[in-house]
């Protein structure tokens, strides 16, 4: 099979898993802003964005290397699974010894502590057999655990928050118990027990697993700030119910990352076998330059609908959310096509390298928020968010050229960048005229790419033909 045929099935498995999820969590927003205040939803984005935060310093971030060295022919899988577990619970028993000391960071989380702990534990058990699942090649079994546990997840949060009326508590147990539903499905489809149990370290496999890792935990550590520092400024500055309403905002934007991640699940396994073509950066520029084009369609046609989204699924108290999502649509773009890149960072093993272009995007997130908060309030830290993911893309652009011949067409990124923040800020703007300036900017874009569109549609018409 062919290397764009494998990515091409691979994506269309991760489509069918993460898609679905996306789509049946994304329409179970009236129910969370009906139920949830806004105070209630921003504790527990607090809670999740703290777990992003200490996964990768109490793993040392050993996770993201098992699908690497299970992808190596030369590695033993059993000892890569054994390794990361080990550091999996070992963050878990440290987490335990800092209860004393829970009281001292804050309410949120000193009445939530073993809550937090079991999510912890649950979102780094299931990332690391997810992990090891697709190094494995066992592709189906991974798009069918993501199924299941958004299922197990809507089930319990329905059950909980609608029945039991339990709201905070319901829905961190909906997710711990979701989680846990997906690692046993993982372990008994894909018969993992002999992999679990033939427990066996190989500290010379451990030592190169955290070569490979270390590196990656300052490239983490500043994606998540630019990723989530945002919110704790709103916190701060402006209140925790207003990071509730900018988490829901959020979720918009989603619908894009959602997307390009099910392609970056599928690209994390065909970077590795196309870097070591002769001819790759001519394949990674092909296939670039589709993703980029893709992510800017989608990001004209998300912020086309944000605002009917925000009427269909927003409760009254979130409402204003809507106006936060144009600014952050562009981040996700720029964000999407920074995570390109930064697999074939990966690929080459130079994870090193992502740190710097993340650490530029972290230091002007932390400046631009404190700066665009304290003169436009929350929705300045959209507009800190879109600008220091933009940053990051530049960074990695640079860097990227001394691994590969990535050729990238700045001209259609300019033209298509300035096209979509002037939208954004029209349609913020002029709310009440938002279909006729969309429909007017999707005339604009077409008309200027539209070779692409050309290329789009014969593929298409191929495609059916095919069928």
């Amino acid at each position: 099979m062919s290397k764009y045929k494998t990515l091409a099935k691979d994506t269309g498995l991760f489509a069918i898993s993460d898609f679905a999820s996306k789509c049946i969590t994304f329409l179970l927003l009236p129910i969370y802003t009906n139920v949830l205040t806004t105070t209630e939803y921003g504790q527990v984005d607090l809670l999740n964005n703290m777990v992003n935060l200490v996964y990768p310093l109490l793993t040392l971030s050993i996770v993201e290397a098992t699908i690497r060295f299970a992808l190596d022919s030369s590695e033993n899988n059993n000892m890569v699974l054994s390794a990361a577990l080990t550091f999996v619970f070992g963050g878990t028993c440290i987490l335990l010894f800092l209860t004393p000391f829970s009281v001292y960071f804050g309410d949120t989380f000193h009445e939530n502590w073993y809550m937090f702990i079991a999510l912890y534990n649950g979102y780094s058990l299931r990332m690391l057999f997810s992990y090891y699942c697709r190094g494995c090649k066992k592709n189906i079994i991974f798009a069918i655990q993501g199924i299941l546990q958004t299922v197990c997840a809507v089930a319990l949060n329905l059950i909980l928050l609608l029945l039991f009326n339990m709201r905070l508590e319901g829905y961190l147990i909906a997710t711990i118990f979701s989680y846990y539903a997906s690692i046993l499905y993982i372990i008994v489809a894909g018969k993992m027990w002999n992999d679990i149990f033939d427990f066996h370290l190989d500290f010379g496999l451990i030592r190169r697993m955290l070569k490979f890792s270390i590196p990656m935990i300052p490239t983490l550590v500043a994606w998540w700030f630019v990723n989530s520092m945002d919110k704790y400024y709103i916190i701060a500055m402006v209140g925790i119910s207003y990071s509730g309403v900018y988490a829901v905002a959020h979720k918009i934007p989603t619908i894009l990352n959602t997307v390009t991640q099910i392609f970056n699940k599928a690209w994390q396994i065909s970077s590795v076998s196309i870097y070591e073509d002769v001819d790759n950066g001519k394949k990674y520029t092909e296939i670039y330059r589709w993703f980029y084009f893709l992510c800017f369609s989608a990001g004209f046609a998300i912020n086309t609908i944000a605002q009917p989204l925000g009427i269909l699924l927003f409760a009254k108290e979130y409402y204003i959310a809507w106006t936060y999502v144009p600014p952050l649509v562009i981040a996700a773009v720029f964000s999407s096509m920074a995570g390109f890149l930064a697999q074939i960072f990966t690929s080459a093993k130079k994870t090193n390298v992502l740190f710097s272009s993340t650490v530029v995007g972290a230091c002007l997130n932390a400046i631009l928020n404190y700066l665009f908060i304290l003169e436009f309030d929350t929705i300045g830290a959209a507009y800190a968010t879109m600008i220091s993911y933009f940053m990051v893309w530049v960074s990695r652009c640079i860097a990227v050229r001394k691994i590969v011949d990535l050729k990238v067409d700045f001209i259609f990124i300019i033209k298509s960048t300035v096209l979509l923040i002037v939208h954004c800020l029209l349609i913020l703007y002029f709310s009440n005229y938002q279909i006729l300036i969309s429909c007017i900017f999707w005339v604009i874009f077409i008309c200027i790419n539209y070779r692409y569109f050309i290329k789009l549609s014969n593929f298409v018409k191929r495609f059916v033909q095919k069928r």
